[in-house]
């Protein structure tokens, strides 16, 4: 007959017991958060490893751009690139960005000799371009990639985009500039344009013998290929830059001589010990200011007087009122324009521009009388017309009143929206 437990040993199992499923739970603990540990770390070099700048050091950026503007040759744009670094961890691929470009070809040099590319792959979400090599490439050694592209100037000035504008002679021409946000200048070349990392940058612009260009960085000389009356201007920046911090313009008109040297003044503040750029994403404010003389018009149109407004009332005060509406699916925003003016013609109309708006109500005050009216408006030449219900007498104060609403554009153009990840990662 087996001896009872006593109650105190019993207890001392128990504990035991309980003491050993402790343990057991530990080290089972230990043992999982030591995979997740494993799966971090690897998850961690993984992204060291195609974080390709910290594996880098850049030196240059060579770019060679040839912009057609010419409605026969569909306004796109052909591009070649030389990307010179120096390695700094051994790695067997490098991540570039690229986005609105096809690429057509990519090599690679470490001097003299040809590096054999294994594999190339592109990510369209995050727009990741990464380059496979057969080995890994030494430290110390200098890589030269050269990829040639094309692209399509843009409509709606962003990237590298065109527009048309009427010349003092009445003559059609044409302009194309850069417009992109801190991380869009793979738009315009393949570049490390993610990472806050600076290089050397020289830009080879083809151009007509009739056009000129003009950039933020300096020109250092002009190459003519006489067999095709063509000419390079070759501009260099002073001092390392970012990707994003390129801004240049191309006309299509000897008549805007002056452009290279007021955007030259624009963008860098000229100083042999401090060059500042100005971002390109200012560089439609330079356009603006250059063709402030000009008419800018939309592509199929070429009648100038179709844009003038006929003057009956001169402002002299705007007051705006403004609330949008950041919500997804109804990306959209309310207004009132109330205008100060004064009439310099006797005339019951008043004309005005607007665009990608619905004018819900307009109110008229003349001389501190409210004036009943009627409204229209000519889609195709932004004209928006009131017609008062009575004459404006010459030297009159005509207030105008205006209720509107219209929709926050997804380009980067008039009232615009964008969006971004917070530290919590929410959109």
């Amino acid at each position: 007959m087996t001896p009872p437990i006593k109650k105190s040993s019993l207890l001392l199992l128990i504990t035991y017991s309980f003491l050993i499923k402790q343990i057991q739970t530990r080290d089972f603990l230990i043992a999982e958060n030591n995979e997740i540990n494993k799966i971090n770390i690897q998850r961690n070099v993984e992204i060291i490893d195609n974080n390709s700048p910290i594996n880098l050091s850049l030196k240059t950026y060579n770019i060679y751009l040839s912009p057609h503007l010419d409605p026969e040759q569909n306004f796109t744009f052909d591009g070649s690139i030389e990307l010179e670094f120096r390695v700094l961890i051994s790695t067997d691929k490098i991540v570039l960005n690229y986005g609105k470009i096809k690429i057509q070809s990519v090599t690679a040099t470490d001097g003299e000799m040809n590096l054999n590319i294994i594999q190339q792959q592109y990510n369209e979400i995050t727009e990741e371009y990464t380059i496979v090599f057969d080995s890994a490439l030494k430290v110390g050694s200098i890589i030269t990639i050269k990829i040639i592209y094309y692209g399509q100037l843009t409509n709606n000035a962003t990237g590298f985009y065109k527009k048309s504008y009427v010349d003092s002679s009445g003559n059609l021409n044409w302009f194309a500039a850069v417009q992109y946000k801190q991380t869009r200048a793979r738009d315009l070349f393949p570049c490390f344009d993610e990472f806050k990392q600076t290089a050397q940058i020289k830009l080879n612009i083809l151009r007509d013998e009739s056009q000129i260009t003009a950039s933020n960085m300096a020109l250092n000389t002009t190459k003519s290929i006489h067999s095709k009356k063509m000419i390079w201007d070759i501009y260099n920046s002073r001092k390392p830059i970012l990707p994003n911090e390129i801004s240049f313009f191309i006309a299509d008109s000897s008549s805007l001589s002056e452009i290279r040297m007021k955007l030259y003044d624009w963008a860098e503040i000229n100083s042999d010990d401090n060059v500042q750029y100005t971002s390109s994403s200012n560089s439609l404010l330079c356009v603006n200011e250059l063709l402030s003389n000009l008419i800018c018009l939309s592509e199929d149109t070429i009648d100038n007087e179709k844009y003038r407004l006929p003057i009956t009332v001169i402002p002299n005060h705007y007051k705006i009122n403004l609330r949008p509406y950041i919500i997804p699916n109804n990306f959209t925003f309310d207004g009132f324009v109330e205008i100060n003016t004064i009439a310099v013609d006797n005339s019951s109309k008043i004309f005005l521009h607007a665009s990608e708006l619905e004018i819900t109500e307009v109110m008229l005050t003349v001389n501190g009388l409210s004036v009943g009216n009627i409204f229209y408006f000519e889609e195709k030449y932004n004209l928006f017309t009131i017609v008062a219900n009575e004459t404006m007498i010459i030297g009159t104060e005509v207030i105008i009143s205006i209720n509107y609403k219209g929709k926050l554009n997804s380009a980067m153009r008039g009232f615009y929206r964008s969006s971004y990840t917070d530290i919590n990662n929410k959109k």
